[in-house]
């Protein structure tokens, strides 16, 4: 029996070590799909507003395209901040909480950070509608 107690417990520490190898194996994977679904929503709110807010789209610039995006969050909501521009001045900001494991839009917000275009957006998106 005592020769057999360390054996025992080399044997249950190789099993602990496979199975914590397999758990940070598929971490990474998780963590390296979520990168890339992040980087390819970026990419389209870069370059597709339009996919995101059709109205948006047509009133702004399309050549202003400062854009930030936030961490991934543990539940895999990543939150993008994209910079707005009318006639080349600024206009305000299009905020966008994505979730990437679902690929979806939770929320979204238009903050209008120039008095000048208010007026117009509202104007904008009435006659839109």
């Amino acid at each position: 029996m005592k020769r057999k107690l360390p054996v025992i417990i080399i044997v249950i520490v190789v099993l602990l070590g496979i199975i914590f190898m397999f758990y940070q194996s598929e971490k990474m994977e998780n963590s390296r799909l979520l990168e890339e679904r992040r980087q390819e929503v970026m990419d389209k709110l870069v370059n597709n507003l339009s996919d995101f807010n059709p109205v948006l789209s047509e009133f702004v610039d399309d050549d202003y395209k400062t854009t930030i995006a936030s961490k991934i969050s543990s539940e895999g909501i990543v939150e993008y901040d994209r910079g707005l521009a009318k006639n080349e001045a600024p206009f305000g900001n299009y905020i966008v909480e994505f979730d990437l494991n679902n690929m979806e839009i939770v929320s979204e917000e238009l903050e209008v950070t120039n008095p000048d275009y208010s007026e117009e957006w509202r104007e904008f998106q009435e006659s839109k509608k």
